[in-house]
């Protein structure tokens, strides 16, 4: 897999599960890198709820 592009990897073709591991490369410094993962659960936890077109999702100062 090395030296490809994102765009030339195979698509999952399913959503992200929070048990799916995602491996991400840090520069270690002088030229290597070490390889770290990340969960789904760890990815989706900053992520807004999906939005439900007529359903009230937030009020502030009684303004919606």
């Amino acid at each position: 897999m090395a030296n490809k592009k994102i765009s030339q990897l195979t698509a999952k073709g399913t959503a992200l599960a929070a048990t799916d591991l995602v491996e991400i490369s840090e520069d270690s410094g002088g030229g290597t890198y070490v390889t770290k993962s990340v969960t789904g659960a760890n990815i989706k936890s900053g992520l807004q709820p999906t939005l439900v077109s007529g359903t009230n999702i937030k009020t502030i100062n009684s303004n919606t």
